[in-house]
């Protein structure tokens, strides 16, 4: 499914829009009283979040870019993967989490990633006439 190919451009963007979403989602929960304690070493807060929003993001984009080049239907396998792998990773949030509402915020950031990751990653179709080019093919 070869289409809308990964770039610095489109990484980028998809990688600030997850984190500004999570920072929101973190704001939100600790306004909340979340504790995020999720039984990792180091505590949960704006640069670990920082850190989970942006790293995957950017690494998956790289790699998948890398394959994508020599095989482009891997992409669109990428995409959906990642975004599959994003909300299976929700139960580890839900389970780990001492506190209900911690896991419920941690969720919805791998939600958010996860559907950063597949509108970055998603080939979508090949043409990128827009609306007007849709109204066209429609008549």
């Amino acid at each position: 499914m070869p289409g809308r190919p990964i770039t610095v451009k489109t990484t980028a963007l998809a990688a600030v829009a997850a984190l500004v979403v999570n920072l929101i989602i973190f704001g939100l929960g600790s306004a909340a009283d979340a504790t995020w304690d999720a039984g990792s070493p180091y505590p949960i807060g704006v640069p670990m979040v920082a850190l989970f929003s942006l790293v995957p993001l950017v690494l998956a984009a790289v790699v998948v870019a890398l394959i994508g080049a020599r095989y482009p239907r891997f992409q669109g396998v990428a995409a959906w993967a990642g975004l599959v792998f994003a909300l299976l990773t929700i139960a580890g949030s839900l389970t780990m989490a001492t506190q209900t509402l911690t896991g419920l915020c941690l969720g919805a950031m791998h939600i958010v990633v996860g559907l950063a990751w597949f509108s970055l990653a998603y080939p979508g179709c090949t043409d990128s006439g827009g609306s007007a080019d849709l109204a066209r093919r429609v008549r």
